[in-house]
């Protein structure tokens, strides 16, 4: 036994996705709630609520020069991930995807 490297983690995120989108895909009735069953079970997955897999760090992390691209447009810029304390917004993403709902 030993610790997973960084492709088994992401074989394994990526193998539990693919099961969310067999399951999902064999479930009959409406196609938008077959799609949000998936990306609440995907955002369950990243903030730990999947029984075989542990929370994930979910974080914008933007290039040096998107600041400046969007201060030139006038819009709002996502924080540099160094300088950001509260970047990782995983946790409660599952929770939070039906409150968002438009």
């Amino acid at each position: 036994m030993a610790e997973l490297t960084k492709d088994q983690v992401r074989d394994r995120l990526l193998d539990h996705i693919w099961g969310l989108v067999d399951f999902w895909a064999a479930q009959g009735g409406d196609v938008k709630a077959r799609l949000s069953g998936l990306a609440f079970g995907i955002l369950s997955a990243l903030d730990g609520e999947a029984r075989t897999l542990p929370r994930f760090v979910v974080a914008a992390d933007p290039r040096p020069e998107d600041r400046a691209c969007h201060e030139g447009r006038g819009e709002d810029w996502f924080p540099d991930l160094d300088a950001a304390p509260w970047a990782d917004v995983g946790g409660s993403l599952h929770e939070r995807f039906h409150e968002r709902k438009p």
